[in-house]
């Protein structure tokens, strides 16, 4: 007699969406002289010293390097970020500082405690003058947890990424400090604002995208994360794209770590 049990159903698990958050910064950490008892502004490594043991000291497990060449994924990291790009501008101010969040899971609310707690450390020691926040910015990555963003998944918040995009370019500060030359119209207007993912020059015979009609028509006929990557970040420098360089300074950039995340670099 043949067995005519039926296997037991596997229960399908939820997938779970994570983020990570990058937020660099120009920061005047301080930490208590006794012997002057007075403040005392740290920079470069004393500064990253300081700022992870008061991320510890507050529950957020945290290490400092200066240069992060192996990242812990598990752990807060707290870095010096050249590419702030204060220079000689913040001597006597602070330091470029750049916080790496480990993945979390947005499934629950808990990464919202996370966030507003790092806030409230580094709220103390920002650099009030928007001046030295040139090239300061904080990016967001979203990813599955332990599996690749699925094709549909993508699809739609691709569409999200069209449809509101006016909407979350309203929201966003304009200002920029009023002597500040790189961006007299604000910094909106700058080359380093992250390009738009909505509006595709004609190019080799494909049509501009420049409607909602057509952008989800092309999103929907795309087939894998790397199709939809090449549709929402096409670049149409040629020197670039003859080289097979990457251009990542997108509103959203569907290749962030190596098409493992999805980053909101706005």
């Amino acid at each position: 007699m043949g067995n005519n049990q039926s296997e037991p159903t596997r229960e399908r698990k939820e997938a779970k969406f994570c983020v990570g958050v990058e937020t660099e910064a120009p920061l005047a950490i301080t930490k208590w002289n006794e012997d002057t008892e007075k403040d005392e502004l740290l920079a470069g490594t004393e500064a990253l010293r300081e700022l992870a043991r008061l991320f510890n000291e507050k529950g957020l497990l945290a290490y400092d390097s200066a240069v992060d060449h192996e990242r812990n994924y598990r752990q807060w990291a707290i870095t010096l970020d050249p590419s702030i790009e204060v220079g000689h501008e913040l001597q006597g101010v602070g330091s470029p500082i750049e916080i790496k969040s480990p993945p979390m899971s947005i499934n629950t609310s808990k990464h919202k405690e996370k966030f507003r707690v790092m806030w409230e450390i580094i709220e103390p020691f920002k650099v009030p003058s928007i001046e030295y926040w040139k090239m300061a910015s904080t990016h967001v990555h979203f990813s599955l947890k332990n599996i690749e963003f699925p094709i549909e998944v993508a699809q739609q918040l691709a569409f999200c990424v069209v449809y509101f995009e006016q909407a979350i370019d309203a929201i966003l500060p304009g200002m920029t400090h009023v002597n500040d030359k790189k961006r007299p119209g604000g910094w909106k207007h700058c080359d380093r604002f992250a390009k738009r993912n909505r509006v595709r020059p004609e190019y080799n015979g494909r049509l501009p995208l420049n409607n909602l009609k057509s952008c989800w028509e092309a999103i929907r006929d795309t087939e894998d994360i790397y199709e939809l990557a090449e549709l929402m970040c096409f670049d149409d420098d040629m020197h670039r794209r003859s080289f097979g360089w990457k251009l990542k300074n997108w509103k959203w950039n569907f290749r962030g770590l190596g098409y493992r995340t999805i980053e909101f670099r706005h």
